[in-house]
């Protein structure tokens, strides 16, 4: 008997059209949104008054802009902002230009920090370009300012690209992604003769009671014709003056002076740069040191006969540091590193902090007895460098390259772009005392090709150390351009910590053995006993526990990764699934609250009793929803079972003979529609239990965190996230993936027939589909006990196995299926189709692998971390 399937032809159309739109509408949900903006109010910061004189000006730029995301819609916000959306933001304002300061003045823009990629234009003249987070200056032509109102429009992206970007794509456990104009804006005005750079080279004796200042700087010069002069002014003629400049070193305290140079003369012209240097004695200095970070105050200053033409401020502190052997020694003395790992971030201001949250992270951190930081974020500001001059920080500042593979820092242009970025930070922040350190970027792997040889020309020396942060002991070949290397420990469970601690140790190599990121992640608002892995007391106990054996192993430096929890680029499985955007590995978070092992870190850096931590009790969690559902499941398929006759047989004709089975529903005989969509949700819910179980399992675990990050977008990982926190959720949501999937293939079966000219209705398309996935049922009894089955050796492998098998069974079935409805060889439809799964799957491999670099990200995972332990943890 046939169906009576012919009156449905409209209406399957009409069923097809429905669905299509639906699945846009789905896909649409996953289009990214319009930034959101963390703002700060306040007038421009100048950290050090460089920029503030008597014959400098300054016309700020922070307060209220224009922006668009489509150049047609503007809104209103408040610069400095952030936000941390994938976007392209164009910004615009207007502002004064007083017409006493246009005439006889040279201007230039200062730009703080505006991630990662901007064009800037002032009154539609394209002034420049940069790229990357760091600091920027731009000149501005003479005659493109105007007396009165002025416009100024920045065009603004944070799109990053692995194979294009310094930073590259993002990474999990890296920084968020920050946009906009996340630091201080300004234009200053100097007259035309002006100090464009100043290097301050401080250097102490060998007793340490005397100290040298070299400067190495560049003067600038505008159009000089306008300049004023007195009767001390050296005449212009042929285009050229003299002009003197000189420096002076100055007590910050009362502002007395200490020591100044003679003026030094030298003959300018219009539009050019001359490098000029002066070495000068300053007498009875005390020298910078955490402990007593001594600062002095230089003056740069340039005169034209009497007339002040420029001057401008800094402040500069006197230290020596070296690596001796396995030591390193400060101002002649050894030294041991204690401090912090340091991201920028705040949930009010983004990264572009106020005054008040750096100086507050900088207190805290001296409070707990800290003698040091490293700055994994982008470019700090330069008012940070300040505070950690003022209260003494050594700073060790990393290039933003984190867990990326040698290879890819063998391409020209992601070198070329680091080495820009590494000379914007010595620029920026080289006169801060506080700076010791630049690093080549964190979790190298010393099995790659060396790093020092992606940068041949970076060369240790100079002022400040050059260090790289490795995964595991590094060789010879990395050590030879190196002054200090970092041992950079991704997240393990505590033995496998201890295991690599003593790996690192036992090959004694040449240079101090530091710690440079030692992390434990806590979920948020868990203050359960330390038997609790997920719990802050548990983060506490896992430093309190490793702290003697790092005495044991003489480390000569200890970072804890990280003082404050900071916003992510991608969503973080591991620590919980609330706020999977935050990474919940420091000892406050991002409120600044205190957790437990602020306390034990402070008493392990100064030597004192830690306090009492509460062991609690702790069971793994076991969700009743899968023993429920899987019951549910089973019931209600025995209910159906035993009391439709017809439904027992198709079940087993559709198993033991799915040949006969399938040639009934093409011959159009009699299934009823209940039943098949009965089978259709039984399964999906059957495969939907067993893949909650999975996720479940996997939720704590790094390495499937990883592997997520590389292979799904992170809109689409947020959903996993919650589905494997919530079983219950992702039940219903991965039920309705599975019958999704079912509707698509109904979809494709039906477009199919309609490609090869065969008559197929929709409906034994339909069928089709939702019968070939019956074998599984067969995975509800195992999903109920799934958790438990997990915790056997090896068998997350087993089941992960038995996950694949029945996937591909089903659709083995699913194909076999489409070839009897059409009268194929089943062969052809299995290859057909199996070509096809290989050919959109390889597609999408190797699309990711062109973006990410997935390849070497996953060969560069697997070789650096415990990735069997991991797994099978």
């Amino acid at each position: 008997m046939k169906l009576m399937a012919k009156p449905f032809r409209r209406r399957e159309w009409t069923a097809i059209v429905c669905f299509f739109v639906f699945l846009s509408g789905v896909l649409l949900s996953f289009a990214e949104a319009q930034p959101v903006f963390y703002t700060v109010n306040r007038p421009f910061l100048d950290a050090s008054s460089q920029y503030r004189s008597g014959a400098r000006s300054i016309i700020d730029l922070n307060g209220i802009w224009e922006y668009s995301t489509d150049g047609e819609t503007w809104g209103r916000v408040r610069v400095p902002s952030t936000y941390f959306e994938r976007a392209s933001v164009e910004f615009r304002r207007e502002f004064s230009l007083p017409a006493g300061l246009s005439r006889n003045r040279a201007f230039y823009l200062s730009a703080l920090g505006i991630h990662y990629y901007a064009e800037v234009y002032i009154n539609g003249h394209l002034i420049g370009k940069h790229s990357g987070p760091g600091s920027f200056t731009l000149g501005i032509a003479e005659r493109i300012l105007k007396p009165g109102r002025n416009s100024i429009r920045i065009k603004a992206s944070n799109y990053l690209k692995t194979f294009e970007t310094v930073p590259g794509s993002e990474r999990l456990w890296g920084v968020g992604n920050s946009g906009g104009i996340v630091k201080d804006i300004a234009v200053i005005a100097t007259s035309p003769v002006w100090f464009a750079s100043a290097d301050f080279d401080c250097s102490l004796s060998r007793d340490g009671r005397a100290g040298k200042i070299r400067l190495k700087g560049v003067i600038a010069t505008g159009a000089i014709a306008g300049l004023s002069s007195d009767s001390l002014s050296a005449p212009i003629r042929y285009g050229k003056t003299k002009i003197q400049y000189s420096i002076e070193v100055f007590d910050l305290q009362n502002g007395v002076s200490l020591t100044r140079s003679s003026p030094q003369f030298l003959e300018v012209e219009s539009h050019r740069k001359y490098p000029v240097s002066i070495e000068l004695q300053v007498p009875d200095i005390q020298a910078w040191s955490p402990s007593i970070p001594n600062r002095y105050g230089v003056r740069l200053k340039i005169h034209r006969g009497a007339i002040l033409l420029d001057e401008n401020s800094f402040q500069v502190g006197f230290k020596k540091i070296e690596v001796r052997k396995q030591a390193i020694f400060l101002n002649g003395k050894p030294i041991t590193l204690k401090g912090f790992t340091y991201r920028v971030s705040s949930p009010r201001t983004g990264v572009s902090l106020s005054r008040d949250e750096m100086e507050q992270d900088v207190i805290y951190l001296k409070n707990i007895g800290a003698n040091a930081i490293r700055i994994l974020s982008s470019p700090v500001h330069p008012y940070f460098l300040t505070l950690c001059d003022q209260y003494g920080l050594l700073v060790f500042e990393d290039l933003p390259l984190f867990d990326v593979p040698t290879p890819l820092l063998s391409r020209g242009n992601i070198r070329s772009l680091t080495l820009s970025l590494y000379q914007d930070i010595l620029a920026s922040d080289r006169n801060h005392p506080s700076l010791t350190g630049i690093g080549l970027g964190s979790g190298y792997d010393p099995s790659d090709k060396p790093i020092t040889e992606c940068f041949p020309e970076i060369r240790k020396g100079g002022r400040v150390l050059l260090y790289a942060g490795f995964v595991s002991p590094p060789g010879d070949k990395d050590l030879e351009n190196l002054d200090l290397v970092f041992f950079d420990i991704p997240f393990f469970h505590q033995h496998d910590v201890v295991e690599k601690l003593h790996e690192w140790n036992e090959r004694k190599i040449k240079l101090p053995f530091i710690v440079g990121s030692l992390s434990y992640p806590v979920e948020v608002g868990n203050n359960n006993g330390y038997s609790d892995p997920s719990s802050s007391y548990a983060q506490a106990e896992f430093y309190r526990s490793l702290w003697p054996l790092l005495d044991e192993l003489n480390a000569q430096g200890r970072f804890i990764d990280t003082y404050v929890d900071y916003i992510t680029s991608c969503p973080i499985m591991i620590t919980g699934g609330h706020d999977m955007r935050v990474a919940s590995t420091g000892i406050v978070d991002m409120n600044r609250e205190k957790r437990i092992a602020y306390d034990v870190l402070k008493a392990l850096f100064n030597n004192e009793r830690t306090p009492d931590l509460v062991i609690g009790s702790y069971d793994p969690p076991n969700p009743p929803v899968f023993i429920i559902i899987g019951i549910l499941i089973i019931l209600f398929f025995a209910v159906m079972f035993n009391l439709f006759r017809r439904f027992r047989e198709n079940v087993f004709r559709s198993i033991r003979r799915s040949f006969n089975f399938f040639a009934d529903i093409r011959d159009q005989r009699m299934i009823s529609i209940f039943q098949t969509t009965v089978v259709g949700l039984l399964s999906s819910l059957s495969a939907a239990l067993y893949t909650t179980g999975l996720l479940f399992y996997f939720r704590t675990n790094p390495t499937m965190d990883f592997l997520f990050t590389l292979v799904f977008p992170s809109s689409l990982k947020q959903y996993l996230i919650q589905a494997a926190w919530n079983p219950f959720l992702g039940i219903v949501i991965f039920s309705l993936i599975y019958f999704l999937l079912l509707l698509i293939a109904t979809v494709i079966i039906k477009l199919f027939s309609l490609a090869v000219h065969r008559r197929l209705f929709l409906f034994d398309a339909y069928s089709v589909a939702m019968w070939s996935v019956i074998p599984f049922l067969l995975l509800a009894p195992f999903a109920m006990i799934l958790h438990q089955l997990m915790e056997l050796p090896f068998m997350p492998l087993v089941i992960l196995a038995v996950f694949f098998v029945f996937h591909l069974w089903g659709f083995t079935r699913l194909l076999k299926g489409v070839a009897i409805v059409f009268d194929f060889r089943p062969v052809f439809a299995y290859l057909a189709g199996y070509f096809v799964l290989i050919v959109l799957k390889t597609y999408y491999l190797l699309s990711l692998n062109a973006s990410t670099g997935l390849f070497a990200q996953i060969e560069y995972h697997f070789r650096s971390v415990s990735f069997w332990s991991q797994f099978l943890h």
